[in-house]
């Protein structure tokens, strides 16, 4: 549901949260990175699930909880919270081994205080969204009162979500919707029995506007074949059934050589994070119906994959997803090992990743400063090269924004001329003897920034061995304007350039 937030409030909230953090045990930020679903407003958190009765003076447990989405862009380690809210809070730890959507439980702890709609602000990395959650007055109530779609006689409404297959466990994919009719509101509880090791239970509060209820299947499928399952409730039973579904037979097309038919699609930039745009399909015949589970190997920091149900032999094509972030520009493909859920098939396919590019964080903001879509080295917006001095004791680093205009720009020099100038790392405190490091950086008002006289922190400049004439390394540090009154701060840049 949707309500008028007061923004004030909700950044008090959270300033609260951030300095209790320590007492929480939450000091430590997390090292993986990505943002929380929302609704199109921003606001809510989108999709969410949330379970458990909710009452005053009781103490929450492992029934309670809330799963969420979140958009990984860097795997690592987590943690999603929200701050204390009437005496409760929520928490879920973990690590994020992939990047792309993932569903997150986090669990309640404490014991709500006050009855009435609460809203919980979730909160990971500089992401927030907002769950309602009903907490039901410590006085008993009277428990809801509805009728299941159809109910006794023509059950109806029922939609099934999610694939069943043995020996996988189910998630928040796997739900159960029910039309309802409610006559008197309050908290509820439906269950259904347990079959083949799989069950669906839903509970919270009902409102005499509620019409849906969304049951969340859990346990592990032990066989194949189609279940039923029975929910009851004291105005009438209603009954619905699962097809459990084993490992799909299939091979996939050109295995093992060249995937058949194989067309990559999106584009693909060294330091962008790959998206939705970001696949390839590939061609694949069935012999008999079941789950699949198709994946390629990482390379160059991406990887392809997608697990569905196949439920019709014959030819297929599956649009495999990518996730990661390509590390590398290339110039030649890369190419990918694909393996299908049995194991027997495999075949390749490649990727072409755009370049060169010079990134950084200025002043707290991440930018993607210049990159090449083409292919051509004819006038870069990024390179290197050794301007004009015999031996090559300098080497430069340089990026423009656009190829019409001589700001902004980057300009990165290192000067070494008794030693190498790949393969190294250099501050401007501990720049070798006879040598210089300098970077300018031109703002899009024309104003110059440059290293500072012994800056502090000091400009750090790392260069990779130069390998396939390309240029890679980091660099971070201070930069000020020609009068000192204006500072940028650079942090997490990274070049991947063609020597011009």
């Amino acid at each position: 549901m949707k309500k008028n937030i007061n923004i004030l409030f909700s950044f008090l909230f959270l300033l609260f949260f951030i300095s209790c953090q320590k007492e929480l045990h939450f000091d430590e930020l997390p090292a993986s990175e990505g943002t929380l679903k929302t609704d199109s407003a921003g606001i809510n958190c989108l999709p969410m699930t949330i379970q458990g009765r909710y009452k005053v003076d009781s103490a929450l447990g492992n029934g309670n909880y809330i799963e969420v989405n979140v958009n990984v862009t860097k795997t690592g380690d987590y943690s999603i919270q929200s701050p204390s809210s009437d005496g409760f809070y929520f928490v879920g730890t973990g690590t994020f081994s992939t990047t792309g959507i993932k569903t997150v439980r986090i669990y309640g702890f404490g014991m709500p205080t006050t009855a009435g709609l609460h809203q919980i602000y979730i909160s990971y990395n500089n992401s927030t969204c907002i769950v309602d959650i009903n907490v039901e007055p410590v006085t008993p109530v009277q428990n809801a009162v509805f009728t299941l779609g159809g109910a006794p006689a023509t059950c109806s409404g029922f939609l099934l979500s999610g694939n069943y297959n043995v020996g996988l466990p189910l998630n928040s994919s796997n739900t159960q919707t029910v039309n309802i009719n409610v006559t008197t509101a309050g908290p509820y509880s439906l269950n259904s029995d347990t079959s083949n090791g799989v069950s669906f239970s839903a509970s919270g509060f009902l409102s005499l506007s509620s019409t849906q209820i969304v049951l969340i299947g859990s346990g592990i499928p032990t066989g194949t074949g189609t279940n039923n399952y029975t929910l009851h409730t004291t105005t009438g039973d209603c009954t619905f059934s699962v097809t459990f579904l084993g490992p799909a037979a299939y091979t996939i097309g050109g295995a093992p050589g060249t995937c058949t038919g194989a067309s990559p699609q999106g584009t693909y930039i060294a330091s962008i994070p790959t998206d939705i745009s970001n696949s390839v399909v590939v061609a694949v015949n069935v012999t008999s119906i079941g789950y699949y589970n198709i994946a390629t190997d990482t390379v160059n920091g991406v990887v392809f994959s997608y697990t569905g149900n196949f439920t019709t032999t014959g030819p297929h094509n599956v649009t495999l997803q990518a996730s990661g972030t390509p590390i590398l520009a290339s110039p030649y493909p890369f190419e990918y090992h694909l393996s299908s859920s049995s194991g027997t098939y495999s075949c390749g396919f490649t990727i072409n990743v755009a370049g060169d590019y010079i990134v950084c964080t200025i002043n707290g903001q991440p930018t993607t400063l210049y990159f090449n879509m083409g292919t051509g080295i004819t006038d870069p917006t990024a390179s290197a090269g050794f301007p004009g001095t015999a031996g090559f004791t300098i080497l430069a680093i340089d990026g423009y924004k656009t190829l019409s205009g001589n700001y902004p720009s980057i300009h990165i020099q290192f000067n070494n001329a008794n030693g190498p100038l790949d393969n190294i790392t250099v501050t401007t405190s501990t720049v070798p003897s006879n040598g210089f490091l300098t970077c300018d950086y031109i703002d899009n008002t024309n104003t110059n920034y440059s290293i500072a006289s012994n800056p502090i922190p000091a400009f750090t400049l790392a260069i990779l061995p130069i390998q396939n004439n390309r240029c890679r390394g980091t660099f971070s540090g201070t930069l000020q304007n020609g009068s000192g009154s204006s500072v940028l701060t650079i942090t997490n840049g990274m070049f991947d350039v063609r020597f011009r």
